[in-house]
Parts: C-alpha cells; structure tokens; sequence
C-alpha cells in the first residue's frame, strides 16, 4: 500500500522487491525465510508508476 506525496506527484511505498531481484547469499537467503520483512526497503515512484527510486538501504525493518 503506498501513500501518495502532498503534491500528488510521487507514491511512496514500502517493498522487499530487492530480496527477488538479485541472487542472495545463504545467509540472507535464510534470513528472508524467516522473516520477508528483513528486507523491506522504501521506495519512491511517479503517479504513472515509472522512475522507481529506492530511498533505503539498510537491512532490517524500515518501518514502511
């Protein structure tokens, strides 16, 4: 679920989609396993759902 921006312009939302974009290490891979959310990331887009920005790059919860 995303949230628009005041301007109506930008929708941020919250996704893990990294964790299923590139190859993961067994430890990640593991760690995902246990908990999807590990690798939750916020990430910012046009309304038409073109330019996806990611704004995070930490492991762990984000908050999104």
């Amino acid at each position: 679920e995303g949230s628009y921006s005041p301007d109506g312009k930008l929708i941020a939302f919250a996704s893990n989609r990294d964790a299923y974009q590139r190859e993961l290490t067994d430890e990640e891979q593991a760690m995902l396993e246990r908990d999807p959310a590990v690798f939750m990331e916020i990430y910012v887009m046009e309304e038409d759902g073109s330019n996806v920005r990611k704004l995070t790059d930490t492991l762990g919860y984000d908050g999104g």
